[in-house]
């Protein structure tokens, strides 16, 4: 059965680009625009392992990280946030999150992130 992803991005052709990416190497993609529309869809998809972008005001990683470990069934789903500020480093990722990829990233290194966290 194919793992499911959901996509949390605010930038269309980013959240494109994974959806091909992801799609091309047989995971299942679930896409979501905003903070608000990826937690509804976190109540009413099953979803293996979420990737967020962290890209405030719009959308707040930590916050979604709060969402997921403080709901029943999905306190397990891993998290992988997608950065752009120089302060993050994937060594020092905020609190919550399973993995982080500073923006620009491969496809090689999101698949490998995928792959360590959910398979």
């Amino acid at each position: 059965m194919k793992k499911q992803i959901l996509v949390i991005d605010d930038s269309d052709a980013l959240r494109q680009s994974i959806y091909y990416i992801l799609n091309e190497h047989g995971y299942s993609v679930v896409e979501a625009h905003t903070e608000e529309e990826g937690i509804l869809k976190l109540r009413s998809v099953h979803v293996d392992l979420v990737i967020a972008d962290d890209h405030k005001p719009y959308i707040d990683s930590e916050d979604i990280a709060k969402q997921l470990k403080s709901r029943e069934g999905l306190k397990n789903v891993p998290l992988i946030c997608l950065y752009s500020q120089p302060s993050l480093t994937a060594d020092s990722c905020p609190a919550g999150m399973d993995g982080c990829i500073r923006k620009p990233f491969s496809s090689d290194t999101l698949l490998h992130e995928i792959r360590r966290l959910c398979g």
